[in-house]
Parts: structure tokens; sequence; C-alpha cells
């Protein structure tokens, strides 16, 4: 995995103007979501080891200690995906990056923010296209609510 995904944070915490990104308290993020654009649901497990998330990628594992998390999801073709990601804590936002390599060969860096607002709703950025030698990033958030 690319080490220098930390400039691509920068810029999309610029971009999407999060405020204050001091030392803040790690949030908790467990609990079933709904989105409020598109139906969809994200239920997310986390204690102090690992962030497991299940929603329309299929289930997907984090370990929270920075360390190298590995997941395998296939496409509705079939075809093997493994991922391998990092997690990194910017103040009380949760930055997942992640390298993608297909079966078929060659690779993509791309990154997930997720945050709390102080309503309580969960915001899940999506940047893909971090680091490539395409000319191409595409930012996109969806708005959860946690399902009561």
């Amino acid at each position: 995995m690319h080490n220098n995904l930390w400039w691509p944070t920068v810029v999309v915490f610029t971009i999407l103007g999060v405020g204050n990104l001091s030392a803040q308290d790690k949030p908790n993020f467990k609990g079933t979501w709904v989105s409020e654009r598109q139906p969809q649901t994200l239920t997310i497990t986390q204690d102090a080891l690992r962030l497991t998330q299940t929603g329309p990628e299929g289930t997907l594992t984090y370990q929270l200690d920075g360390s190298d998390s590995r997941n395998e999801t296939k496409t509705v073709l079939g075809e093997k995906w493994i991922h391998i990601s990092k997690i990194k804590w910017v103040g009380s936002a949760l930055v997942i990056t992640t390298t993608t390599t297909p079966q078929t060969g060659g690779s993509w860096d791309w990154m997930k923010i997720y945050t709390l607002s102080q309503t309580g709703t969960l915001k899940l950025t999506t940047v893909d296209g971090v680091l490539s030698d395409r000319l191409y990033m595409n930012v996109n958030t969806v708005t959860f609510t946690l399902q009561k």
C-alpha cells in the first residue's frame, strides 16, 4: 500500500470543511444506519480492537490499531478483489485508506472517512482515485441516521 496517502487526506478534509482536528474523543460508530438519500443500510460493530462494517460492499473488518487489514470481496461477475487497508484517526474522524487489487491485476487507492455530526448523523465520505496516474478523483458523501 502507498504510504503517501496523508497528503490527499489533508486535501479532502480541506474540501469537506472539517473543522477542528485537535485531539478529540474517538467516537463509536456502532449501530445500524440508514441513508437519507438512497435505500441503503450500513451495520457497524466496533470495539477497542476493530470496526466491522456490513453493507452493500459485503462485510469488511478493519483493525483500529493502524495495522494492515485484509478483506476480500467479489464483483457481480465473481471476480475476487483484495483490499489492504489502514486506519488513522484524524481528530474525531476515522480515515481508512485502502489499496484494492483485482484478481486480474492492477490496483488503485481510495479512502473512506467516517464522521459523526453534532446532531448524531453519520457522514461517510468515499474518495476514489486518490493516487492514480489518471486525472480522476471522485468524492461522494452519504449521510446516515441511526436506526432506532
